[in-house]
């Protein structure tokens, strides 16, 4: 069985961040790294912010799951910017760097960081953005959505992992 690289977008939100700050800032750090033409399979946060509603209509308007980690499991991560304001907050030192690395699947090999926390678009940020590769067997890499391009696809659930969007019935965390 061969295998692709694909990436999974971390996102850091503070409460209120609107749809399109996140879409905006998924966007521009993907252009901005030369990657906006690359597979992305899901986005990914710590779980007390999976059912922040911007978040929540980014991942579905992007056409994405979203996967809400345990603050316990996103802190074991390793990251190059943590921050004492965010342990504070919600009990880890990073959320877009270590969920992107952290991916899908809690206990799975962790991507590489290929952007680091980068600031939302706009004049209040509300959000924070990192870029992780991972290698993906085909068939999953093969599902993948090329960044812009809307699809129905739904993230399978993984240990310790819950994809919270899109939500077809409006109530995250199912």
């Amino acid at each position: 069985m061969s295998s692709r690289a694909v990436l999974v977008v971390g996102v850091g939100a503070a409460r209120g961040v609107t749809a399109e700050e996140v879409v905006g800032t998924v966007r521009a750090v993907l252009a901005g790294a030369g990657l906006a033409g690359s597979p992305v399979v899901a986005l990914a946060t710590v779980r007390p912010r999976a059912d922040e509603a911007g978040l929540v209509a980014a991942a579905k308007a992007m056409g994405l799951p979203l996967y809400a980690h345990d603050a316990r499991d996103l802190a074991g991560v390793s990251v190059p910017n943590p921050s004492e304001r965010t342990r504070a907050a919600v009990g880890t030192p990073g959320v877009a760097e270590a969920a992107a690395r952290v991916g899908t699947a809690v206990g799975g090999p962790l991507g590489v960081l290929v952007v680091a926390k980068t600031r939302g678009v706009g004049a209040r940020a509300r959000c924070t953005v990192a870029v992780a590769r991972h290698v993906a067997p085909a068939e999953a890499a093969a599902s993948a959505v090329e960044f812009g391009v809307i699809c129905d696809e739904v993230g399978v659930l993984s240990a310790g992992s819950t994809p919270v969007c899109p939500v077809e019935n409006g109530a995250a965390g199912q």
